[in-house]
């Protein structure tokens, strides 16, 4: 009859464990059917939006973003379970007496429970939440780098598409000139070497015009892939990006950069991680009841657990804990320095560029207004192919240096832009 009772028991428990149990539920990956809902993304017509339209869907449409977000699933997943009790232990004996005895079987059984009064249940929860809180601070540096991406995307297209503008109206000018040359050659009123220069300078000028173009190319399909689209994928960006104006208090706005608020959520979670390992030095308690069967009598107990912390300690992962923190500290050191550098140096290159294009502007229209009188001289049959030519060349140089220039001046703003404008909470 106890035998009996004692299997009971045990399968009321085993029901009771199973019941509560989660079960396998398979997803195989897909990727065929995320390339085909990648293509029906596109619209017939294309994209057409203005840049902060861009940055906003950039932010919810790139892939690495999208990535991010779902590893931090498992932070979230892993607070809203932390600081749970351990479960309960069944345990159950059997043995038999070699010699002697009515009932020679012997038969024991108990359910053990853990008291966390080390109190690392309630540490647990916290490194859970400050886990989950370096996790969004991620998500926050990656939502920065991506926005700083695009925009320097965006100048790089925009440069490429004026490059392109400057190297055509150079080419075109060259090759009107070539010809020119060449009509004059047949007249003989200028020499075979002349119009052969001007010739060469023309097919340069083309070579160089389609080499742009395929830089143009290329940067369009840069802005695609961090829009999260397909290569194929037809997008226009109608209208620049809102102006924006750097702050008047730098060094506030610098002591709130994603990465500094990313580096003091890991030195918080690094924090509760010591916390915690100092906790498990502490021995939880190990209670349950006991039943024995034991020549034809059940007899009820009361079992006692406490590990006694004599030479382990948990000495090893307090260390690796301790010094994890200290190095946390010294990166978190390194990035404010390297912070306030950065943004020494954007400001300077900022500076410097602005004065540059001031210079330049001045130069290029100096050339443009000897361009118009050189011309007016070869209408009027007075002027110099070659000598237009050469002011062309000049003219060219400069307005890609003025080009130069100015993309040196929107790359030092996006970096002040980075260093400086705060950022929206990422939610998961």
């Amino acid at each position: 009859m106890s035998n009996s009772y004692f299997g009971l028991a045990f399968s009321c428990v085993l029901l009771s464990v199973a019941s509560g149990c989660a079960t396998y539920q398979p997803a195989p990956l897909d990727l065929a059917a995320h390339e085909s809902h990648w293509r029906d993304l596109d619209p017939a017509k294309g994209f057409s939006m203005t840049a902060d339209e861009a940055e906003a869907f950039a932010l919810c449409a790139n892939p690495h973003l999208r990535s991010l977000r779902a590893e931090a699933g498992v932070a979230l997943a892993g607070k809203s379970m932390a600081g749970l009790w351990d479960d309960p232990n069944f345990s159950l004996g059997l043995s038999r007496r070699t010699a002697g005895g009515a009932n020679p079987w012997l038969v024991e059984g108990g359910i053990g429970f853990s008291i966390p009064l080390s109190g690392r249940l309630e540490v647990a929860r916290k490194l859970a939440q400050q886990q989950l809180d370096t996790a969004q601070a991620s998500i926050l540096v990656a939502e920065a780098s991506l926005l700083r991406e695009l925009r320097l995307a965006l100048v790089e297209q925009q440069i490429a598409r004026q490059k392109c503008r400057i190297l055509a109206a150079n080419a075109d000018h060259s090759a009107r000139l070539a010809a020119s040359a060449k009509q004059i050659l047949e007249a003989g009123e200028v020499g075979s070497l002349e119009a052969s220069a001007l010739a060469l300078t023309a097919a340069d000028a083309a070579g160089e015009l389609a080499a742009a173009e395929a830089d143009l190319n290329l940067a369009q399909l840069r802005l695609v892939e961090l829009l999260g689209l397909r290569p194929e994928a037809p997008l226009v960006i109608t209208a620049q990006a809102t102006p924006w104006q750097a702050p008047s208090d730098p060094q506030t706005r610098l002591s709130q950069h994603p990465r500094l608020l990313q580096i003091k959520a890991e030195y918080a979670a690094a924090e509760a991680a010591y916390e915690l390992e100092i906790c498990k030095q502490r021995p939880d308690l190990d209670i349950g009841p006991t039943l024995k069967w034991e020549d034809g009598q059940s007899n009820l107990g009361f079992g006692l657990g406490l590990p006694i912390p004599a030479w382990n300690r948990n000495r090893l992962a307090i260390s690796r804990a301790e010094a994890q923190r200290k190095a946390i500290q010294a990166e978190a050191e390194e990035i404010q320095q390297g912070l306030r550098h950065a943004l020494s140096q954007a400001s300077a290159k900022n500076t410097s560029s602005q004065a540059r294009i001031r210079q330049l502007k001045s130069f290029v229209a100096l050339l443009a207004a000897q361009e118009k009188q050189i011309q007016d001289l070869l209408a009027s049959g007075e002027g110099e192919p070659l000598r237009l030519g050469d002011v062309l060349q000049r003219r060219r140089n400069s307005s890609l240096s003025l080009l130069e220039a100015q993309r040196d001046a929107a790359l030092a703003e996006i970096e002040l832009r980075a260093l400086l404008q705060p950022l929206r909470a990422p939610s998961l």
